[in-house]
Protein backbone atom coordinates (compact mmCIF):
# COMPACT_ATOMS: atom_id res chain seq x y z
CA UNK A 1 0.00 0.00 0.00
CA UNK A 2 1.10 3.50 -0.42
CA UNK A 3 0.26 6.78 -0.79
CA UNK A 4 0.79 9.73 -3.66
CA UNK A 5 0.86 13.60 -2.13
CA UNK A 6 1.27 16.27 -4.02
CA UNK A 7 1.70 19.72 -1.84
CA UNK A 8 0.61 22.85 -3.19
CA UNK A 9 0.90 26.32 -1.78
CA UNK A 10 -2.26 25.61 0.82
CA UNK A 11 -1.48 22.78 2.22
CA UNK A 12 -0.60 22.95 6.29
CA UNK A 13 3.01 21.83 7.45
CA UNK A 14 2.72 18.50 8.03
CA UNK A 15 -0.23 15.95 7.05
CA UNK A 16 -1.21 12.55 8.98
CA UNK A 17 -2.58 9.79 7.46
CA UNK A 18 -4.69 7.18 9.22
CA UNK A 19 -5.38 3.28 8.30
CA UNK A 20 -6.25 -0.17 9.54
CA UNK A 21 -5.31 -3.25 8.17
CA UNK A 22 -7.26 -6.33 8.91
CA UNK A 23 -5.37 -9.98 8.30
CA UNK A 24 -8.43 -13.13 8.56
CA UNK A 25 -7.09 -16.15 9.65
CA UNK A 26 -8.57 -19.60 10.00
CA UNK A 27 -8.22 -22.44 12.04
CA UNK A 28 -9.11 -25.99 10.98
CA UNK A 29 -9.34 -28.89 13.27
CA UNK A 30 -9.65 -32.61 12.91
CA UNK A 31 -10.53 -35.10 15.80
CA UNK A 32 -10.78 -38.45 15.11
CA UNK A 33 -12.75 -40.98 17.56
CA UNK A 34 -11.71 -44.67 18.03
CA UNK A 35 -13.97 -46.61 20.26
CA UNK A 36 -13.08 -50.60 21.77
CA UNK A 37 -15.95 -52.04 19.68
CA UNK A 38 -13.52 -50.91 16.52
CA UNK A 39 -16.13 -48.12 15.20
CA UNK A 40 -15.04 -44.57 15.22
CA UNK A 41 -15.29 -41.38 13.41
CA UNK A 42 -13.87 -37.86 12.83
CA UNK A 43 -15.12 -34.18 13.35
CA UNK A 44 -14.11 -31.25 11.92
CA UNK A 45 -14.21 -27.55 13.26
CA UNK A 46 -13.45 -24.48 12.22
CA UNK A 47 -12.47 -21.05 13.28
CA UNK A 48 -12.29 -17.72 11.97
CA UNK A 49 -10.29 -14.91 13.88
CA UNK A 50 -9.05 -11.13 12.39
CA UNK A 51 -5.80 -9.57 13.50
CA UNK A 52 -5.94 -5.82 13.59
CA UNK A 53 -3.43 -3.55 12.96
CA UNK A 54 -2.92 0.27 13.46
CA UNK A 55 -0.97 2.66 11.88
CA UNK A 56 -0.42 6.63 11.32
CA UNK A 57 1.97 8.35 8.89
CA UNK A 58 2.93 11.87 9.24
CA UNK A 59 4.87 13.62 6.08
CA UNK A 60 6.16 16.85 6.51
CA UNK A 61 4.78 19.14 3.39
CA UNK A 62 7.64 22.00 3.53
Amino acid sequence: MYYTVTPTGSLPTYLDAYGQYSHQEEKVEITPTINFDGTGGFSISNSTKFTHSYVQATLKTK
